[in-house]
């Protein structure tokens, strides 16, 4: 459970802690840290050291009950890096170019509205090495985590006219790509709620991601 800190007056002074609860709602550990994110697996929590607008960064991993840190990964992050995902052992992120002349893709910090894109996962493992998955032009993707044997799980965005729903992937070194199960392509969506194998996942599916109204569809690989 992530919070705010307030001053006297209830204005928020830009500090956050984490507190960590177990089963019965009693307090493990308040961490002081603004929470960079969650793993996929087991839920190991990621901080960002100190803060910087530049590309090379320092994380610190921590795991356990109460939490201890486990790994400290410095990381420098290319400049066009998008969606950075970290895993127990890894890490995973999107690269795009665009075109911002014909024929002419470039690496930029900045999103242009309208440009083409040339996209591609890249992933490494604990001992640094990387290996990379490139995707059709035009086609995006946000990851949704990395799973125990350093895969990688991606939903990549359709680029035909009516594919709302787009594509849901395991991205495999050395292996094919694997498609899983996912929701009509007429519909909007992400996964909400999974297994760390991805055996069964669950995802609130809308036919206008603005609305409130859809339907609830867990996907079971083993039935």
């Amino acid at each position: 459970m992530q919070s705010v800190n307030l001053d006297k007056e209830g204005k928020n002074e830009s500090k956050s802690g984490v507190l960590l609860l177990d089963a019965n709602l009693q307090d493990i550990a308040r961490i002081d840290r603004f929470l960079e994110q969650t793993t996929f697996n087991d839920h190991a929590l990621v901080f960002q050291e100190g803060f910087t607008l530049g590309q090379s960064r320092t994380y610190d991993i921590l795991d356990g009950s109460p939490p201890l840190q486990t790994k400290r990964w410095q990381q420098d992050w290319p400049i066009d890096a998008r969606d950075r995902k970290f895993g127990e052992r890894g890490l995973a992120y999107m690269v795009c170019q665009q075109e911002l002349r014909p024929n002419e893709y470039v690496s930029t910090g900045v999103v242009y509205a309208g440009a083409k894109q040339r996209c591609k996962m890249m992933a490494e493992g604990e001992d640094r090495a990387s290996w990379e998955v490139s995707l059709k032009d035009g086609e995006t993707a946000v990851i949704v985590g990395l799973l125990a044997d350093g895969s990688v799980v991606g939903q990549i965005s359709g680029t035909e006219k009516g594919d709302n729903a787009g594509r849901l992937v395991i991205w495999k070194k050395d292996k094919t790509t694997e498609l899983l199960p996912w929701i009509p392509r007429n519909n909007c969506g992400s996964v909400q709620s999974a297994t760390t194998d991805m055996s069964r996942y669950a995802v609130f599916a809308t036919c206008d991601d603005r609305s409130d109204s859809g339907r609830w569809i867990v996907f079971d690989r083993r039935v």
